[in-house]
């Protein structure tokens, strides 16, 4: 809803306006030309503003819309302000921060609301990082008129242009590029290095298997043939029969006495 009202507050903006050229600062943005260039003979002239225009009759008692931009006397770093030390510039308004976008930065774009002499307004303001000096863009007016407001800060940044001292994420990585072709370089000779090895491993033949001792070598349940090769046991000795001498018979043995003639058998 918030972008929807920005979207209709910036196509409300009139589509003339007025170049403004500041060779001090080097810079070029265009003004609405619904606003008017504001005199120092304006009972309520701000000071300290380098360029100052205002939608509305000063010399009313109704509240106006007032768009300026004011050199800050030095260069910007890229670190921003905390809420509580922009606070500290301005007594009285509670402010909050977003971001916007101009050549490729992100600046930090403060609203803040607050009440003087009884009426509720709101100011914003976007610091703008030019080189020879840094510059703010200033809309300020009735609380109600916030998303007009918004869109004249808005219109005037995005038609500005200068040199910038701050760096873009193009010159960023123009930069970066270097390193991340020597980076690029290196990956590709280590993953050449990597190739070749894994191709040299492949090629070469494999280590011989290691050949277990026979005290490792599981034992093997005995075959036909090694049961064939084994030699035989020696038969057991003959048992020697005793032989009658007189007759020639045999005896059997244990004992004493031939059975045929009867001759006693000596026996050891």
């Amino acid at each position: 809803m918030r972008s929807v009202l920005l979207t209709l507050a910036l196509m409300a903006l009139p589509l003339s306006a007025a170049e403004l050229r500041d060779p001090f600062f080097g810079f070029t943005t265009r003004i609405p030309e619904s606003f008017q260039k504001f005199s120092p003979l304006h009972l309520r002239y701000p000071k300290g503003f380098d360029h100052c225009y205002l939608l509305g009759d000063p010399k009313d008692n109704q509240p106006d819309v007032m768009l300026a931009i004011h050199g800050l006397g030095g260069t910007l770093t890229q670190e921003q302000m905390s809420l509580r030390e922009v606070e500290s510039f301005a007594s009285g308004f509670r402010f909050t921060r977003e971001e916007v976008i101009w050549k490729d930065l992100d600046l930090p774009l403060y609203i803040g609301r607050g009440v003087l002499n009884q009426i509720d307004l709101v100011t914003v303001a976007v610091q703008v990082p030019l080189q020879r000096q840094a510059i703010q863009i200033t809309a300020a007016g009735p609380a109600h008129r916030y998303y007009e407001i918004l869109g004249y800060a808005r219109f005037v940044l995005d038609h500005l242009e200068g040199e910038t001292n701050w760096k873009t994420g193009a010159q960023r990585l123009a930069e970066l590029a270097p390193s991340l072709i020597r980076l690029a370089i290196t990956l590709v000779i280590v993953g050449g290095v990597i190739f070749l090895l894994v191709r040299r491993q492949r090629r070469r033949p494999p280590p011989p298997m290691p050949v277990p001792g026979p005290a490792l070598l599981p034992p093997r349940p005995p075959t036909s043939e090694s049961v064939a090769r084994e030699p035989s046991p020696p038969p057991p000795p003959e048992e020697l029969i005793p032989v009658c001498p007189t007759c020639g018979l045999r005896v059997t043995p244990g004992r004493r006495r031939c059975m045929n003639c009867g001759r006693e058998l000596v026996t050891s």
